[in-house]
């Protein structure tokens, strides 16, 4: 039994996507060309397979651009399981390093809702005398 093709709009249907987006894609050199028929896009369960794939990695939390890499890479001879747990593991301390600076702001925000003064400047001087740095400025960062 052969795998159907499917058109551009069943294609995008099936993964909740417009057809546009699969253009994009394909443009963007993520999906590959899809054959015609008739004048009309149609796609075998290759190109279904990858869009699974963009779909994964964009839930991962990957850009288009990196996603781009692990396809090219993939294509090029590369171990796609080491190259994908590579790059899954930077992602995932890339994310622990976003979620450790958005707990600082969220406790900076909570002290700044306790905070009693009825001026900026009383609670930095507050602040200041407490030997903190103050949440309501960023701090600089270091060259």
């Amino acid at each position: 039994m052969s795998n159907p093709l499917l058109t551009i709009g069943e294609l995008a249907s099936r993964f909740g996507l417009r057809a546009s987006t699969l253009r994009f894609y394909e443009g963007a050199g993520l999906i590959d060309a899809p054959r015609r028929n008739t004048g009309r896009r149609v796609y075998d369960q290759a190109a279904a397979t990858r869009l699974g794939f963009i779909q994964n990695a964009q839930e991962s939390g990957l850009r288009l651009s990196e996603i781009k890499n692990l396809i090219e890479a993939g294509s090029a001879g590369v171990s796609p399981r080491r190259l994908w747990r590579n790059v899954a593991a930077q992602k995932l301390a890339a994310i622990d390093r976003e979620i450790a600076a958005l707990r600082r702001g969220r406790a900076s925000l909570a002290k700044t809702l306790s905070c009693r003064c009825q001026k900026f400047s009383q609670c930095e001087a507050e602040i200041a005398a407490q030997g903190r740095a103050s949440p309501l400025r960023r701090p600089r960062r270091r060259r």
